[in-house]
């Protein structure tokens, strides 16, 4: 497969060794390589073949991992391959191997390319297979490369109106994900009863003044910089928040599964719901207004996520109330590094891509008409919103006021929350939901609750 630069094709062929044959794509300028090797895989998950230079089997090439003409990474033909060392080929230290990041949308894993660094020698890519990203990439039918859910998808009106008729969701349920899905964000009043809010208040007081010994806060008090430790009432004023208090509280975990929230997000997941981190706030937290995808990480479908925000007391104007921009959960990808839903830290430009990404939201809602709203929900009161609505915290105009809340966010069971890559700490199933921590082994934490 010839590139559009007007590069030419050296075949390949590779009889002696059990493996598909692949053609390079080379410039006219280099008619002498005489390469072996086989692009044996390019899947939405990866790629990975084996690359040797006849004569000169002691070079290990490396490769550059291209999209849209930028290379977004680098890998070494030079993992051990048996077979490939039986059939001859020098001391078989030539396997390459890339897996994709877990965000990569499948449009984009479709047109990764492989070129030998600072050459203009492409790799021909393999035959597209079931599965593979060309493959799904045809088939995708969601605004965002991404992916996302059933009702992110275009055709979600007839998918929700086709599970209305067959009696899978009912009236009033269709309405929510009607709402939720045009919207970006749902209100269910009252789906917390009041009793049950008493009681998680008054486990939060416990947590602040007698804390248990693995519980978390998360403060950014008093000079900006982010801490995680153990929870300090000296830090409770301000841009702090306790972390996964449904590990220690009984009714925090029966408010996070309240019945009509639990069927909503299980309809639109098509799978029982994971609690995976909830935030606990006393004050507003004043944060600008962000869209979850770039930092909080589930691996595989980032858009897999929602969020749920519990009224803990009713909420006042001018205390810090929730704010959000209606509808923009339809706006364009806005991508790190050209590439990721996630932004990434360890970038050198990532402060300054950051703030790229906070002012493009106030762009995008200037463009595309998005209002801007907020909730003044009553105690008891749940809003969930979308993974890609754009949401902050109103400023602080009546200081020394509570803004009592609890914000959880929520994957599919089957997903897995990005920490687990390092750590999986013991969880609890319910019937309904779904709850693990990154910070507390719930199975022993509940003996507090």
């Amino acid at each position: 497969m010839a590139e559009s630069t007007g590069v030419s094709v050296l075949p390949v062929r590779l009889a002696e060794v059990p493996a598909k044959e692949i053609p390079a794509e080379s410039p006219p300028s280099a008619p002498g390589i005489n390469i072996r090797g086989a692009f044996e895989r390019m899947d939405r998950h990866g790629l990975s073949g084996w690359i040797t230079i006849v004569g000169a089997t002691e070079m290990k090439p490396l490769l550059d991992i291209v999209l849209d003409g930028r290379t977004i990474a680098q890998c070494r033909a030079e993992a051990p391959r048996e077979d490939v060392k039986e059939s001859g080929f020098g001391d078989g230290r030539c396997e390459f191997r890339f897996d994709f990041p877990p965000d990569l949308s499948a449009e984009d894993a479709a047109r990764i390319r492989v070129r030998f660094t600072e050459t203009d020698l492409y790799l021909g890519m393999p035959g597209a297979s079931p599965g593979s990203a060309r493959e799904s990439a045809s088939r995708a039918t969601y605004p965002s490369r991404f992916g996302g859910l059933w009702i992110d998808r275009s055709d979600w009106v007839d998918r929700l109106a086709e599970r209305h008729r067959l009696g899978l969701v009912s009236d009033l349920l269709a309405e929510r994900i009607f709402r939720f899905a045009r919207d970006g964000y749902l209100v269910i009043e009252k789906a917390v009863p009041e009793v049950v809010v008493d009681r998680i208040v008054a486990d939060l007081e416990g947590f602040w003044t007698n804390p248990p010994a693995t519980m978390r806060m998360e403060t950014h008090e008093p000079d900006g910089q982010l801490r995680v430790m153990q929870p300090d009432i000296s830090y409770r004023a301000g841009r702090t928040k306790l972390l996964d208090a449904f590990a220690y509280s009984a009714a925090a975990r029966a408010a996070i599964s309240a019945p009509p929230v639990m069927e909503f997000l299980h309809t639109i997941f098509d799978d029982k719901p994971q609690a995976f981190q909830s935030l606990t706030f006393w004050h507003g937290s004043q944060q600008p207004m962000h869209k979850d995808t770039a930092y909080v990480r589930v691996d595989g479908n980032p858009l897999a996520l929602t969020a749920t925000w519990l009224a803990l007391e009713d909420i006042e104007q001018g205390t810090g109330e929730l704010e959000y921009f209606v509808g923009s959960h339809h706006a364009p990808d806005f991508r790190f590094g050209g590439v990721s839903k996630w932004m990434n830290t360890a970038d050198a430009d990532y402060g300054a891509e950051h703030d790229r990404f906070l002012a493009s939201l106030h762009e995008d809602a200037r463009q595309y008409n998005h209002t801007r709203a907020s909730f003044l929900g009553r105690k008891g009161d749940i809003l969930i919103w979308h993974a890609d609505l754009a949401h902050g915290g109103s400023p602080v105009t009546k200081p020394g006021r509570t803004r009592l809340s609890l914000v959880t966010h929520f994957c599919p069971a089957a997903t897995s929350p990005f920490f687990h890559r390092q750590q999986k700490l013991r969880e609890m199933d319910t019937p309904s939901c779904k709850f693990t921590s990154q910070h507390s082994d719930i199975a022993a934490t509940t003996a507090f609750s």
